[in-house]
This record gives C-alpha cells, structure tokens and sequence, in this order.
C-alpha cells in the first residue's frame, strides 16, 4: 500500500465527538480546548452531536455517523481533531453503509486519541492517508506541550514521537528495523482489530512498526490483549514495537516485553518512549502511516528525527 501525507490543516478545524458523551465538566474542557485553538488561530466548528447523551455515548451509532459525515462534507472544515475518546467509536462501523473510505476528502488531515485511534488507522490502512495519534482530545489540549496546535508543522515534519523522545526513548533489544507505523491505544486498537474495523495487515506486503500506549490497564489484561493480536497473527509481520506511557502499570513494561518476545520474531524491535499516552506528557502527533527507521544507537535517541 501506498501512503501519503495530508495537506497542511486549513484555518477551520472540525472537532468530532463519536464515542463517550460530553458532561458538563467534559464540555467545560471542550470549551477550554476550543478556546486554546482560537488564540491560534483557528476557527472551529463543532459536531452537531455533540450535546446528546444516549446513556455513555454521544447520541446512537447513526446519529453519530451522519454528524461526523456532515462535518466531512463542510467545505469550510480543513481539518479534522477528536473532542473526546471513551469505547465507543467502533459503534461507527456497525451502521449500514459508514466506510472510512467515505471521509478522506482533499487530503485534510485528521488527529484524534485514545479511542478515536480506531477511526485513525481505519482511514490510513483503508486509504493511505497518514492520519495523527495526538496531540491529544480538544478537551486535554491543556495535558499536552502541543496545546497550541500548530498544526502545519505536523503535515511538513516533526519529530516522530516528539522533542522529549531525545531523552525517553530507551531500546529494549538492540538493533535497528524500518516499517510503516500503526497503533495507538491498546484496547481499542485490539477490539478494532480482531473485529475487523483496521484492515488486516496481512493484505500488505510493508513491515509494519507498531506503538501503543495503555491507560491504568492492568498488566494482565495489556498480555491479554497482546495475545488476542498474537492468536490473529497481526504479529507476523510487525518488526518493531514501541511502547509509549502504561499509565499506573508503568513499572509492568518488563512484563509486557516479556509477552510481546513470545509472540513477535526474534529479530523484533523493542523498545520504549514514554512521551505519548494517558497523562500530562509531550503527546507529540504521531503520523500513523508513516514509513521510519530504528536505528540502533550508543546514545538514546528518537528513531526518526523529522519526518517531511
């Protein structure tokens, strides 16, 4: 497959809301973050759902599959962030005719995080558009050193998994590897993935290097998952892992190297840079899709110092 940056955002960015609802301290912090992405610049529009509550959710899966399809067709929106994440975005595949296919539009660049990761490598491995993990929800702008969003930069070159990564990123094996990255939050990039909603990997010939973060997942429930993707044999063609931060389970990534060695080939990648995940970090955009290099190093250092 084929993939290729986005254009750089445009002035209007659409903040969609697909899985959890707003409450109002949740739209207290949407509030907050929009005004952030005012003071740069930026006008926004805001998913029509983004009021309703259909109990955890932000109005039923087809309410919020034709309000991010309204949003997509806004002329005046040039890019798109998530508003808030949860366990809901996989609802959006479950209705009748919604393709991520469907939402690529002159190239505009989509972030998003935590549970928006489901749509993100969606729309890149259906695509080949290279979609961002980060910097964070429009409501946690204010947990990230990319709270300012200066999204252009992100389109041109950034350091791969951020400024800090100079001094986080930690090799867990020794040696050096090249593949497309995937990823993002663990569980729902696995429940998306054993369901379908991320094409299989298994269709494209790329290796692939895959990251992801956990949020206070416990340690055995991250193995658990890493096995259900294992069982798929999503790992047969992975040459590198990165794992971001693990929320409390941070002291488990022994553990967790542990599981993945099982399961990945010998020659597999490991390591770790805690600069992107559930907590006030960097959380720098992380291009899904984007093809880089580990290179092993005396000195730890980001794998990939800019990407253009």
């Amino acid at each position: 497959m084929h993939f290729r940056l986005p254009k750089p955002m445009g002035s209007t960015v659409g903040i969609y809301v697909v899985s959890d609802s707003l409450n109002p301290e949740r739209r207290r912090r949407v509030d907050s973050g929009i005004s952030s992405l005012e003071r740069s610049g930026f006008r926004v529009r805001l998913s029509s759902n983004s009021m309703l509550d259909d109990g955890y959710a932000a109005g039923r899966a087809e309410v919020r599959a034709s309000a991010l399809r309204e949003l997509v067709s806004d002329p005046e929106v040039r890019g798109f962030l998530s508003g808030w994440g949860g366990k809901s975005t996989i609802d959006l595949f479950a209705v009748s005719g919604f393709s991520a296919q469907d939402l690529v539009v002159d190239e505009r660049p989509w972030f998003g995080f935590s549970d928006a990761c489901v749509l993100l490598n969606a729309i890149t491995l259906t695509t080949g558009l290279v979609t961002f993990y980060g910097p964070n929800v429009a409501g946690k702008l204010d947990e990230t050193s990319h709270g300012q969003f200066p999204s252009g930069m992100y389109c041109q070159g950034w350091p791969v998994f951020g400024v800090a990564s100079e001094g986080a990123w930690t090799s867990l094996s020794g040696g050096s590897c090249s593949g497309t990255l995937i990823g993002g939050n663990l569980s729902s990039f696995t429940f998306a993935y054993l369901a379908g909603v991320v094409p299989s990997k298994a269709d494209s010939a790329v290796p692939f290097i895959f990251f992801f973060e956990a949020r206070d997942e416990d340690p055995r429930v991250m193995r658990q998952l890493i096995i259900a993707l294992a069982l798929t044999g999503f790992f047969s063609g992975v040459v590198g892992v990165v794992i971001g931060d693990l929320g409390r389970s941070r002291g488990s990534v022994p553990y967790i190297v542990q599981a993945l060695r099982e399961v990945c080939a010998h020659s597999t990648v490991f390591a770790s840079c805690p600069t992107f995940g559930h907590a006030k970090l960097e959380n720098p955009p992380i291009p899904i899709g984007l093809q880089i290099d580990i290179t092993e190093r005396r000195e730890p250092r980001a794998p990939c110092a800019y990407f253009a």
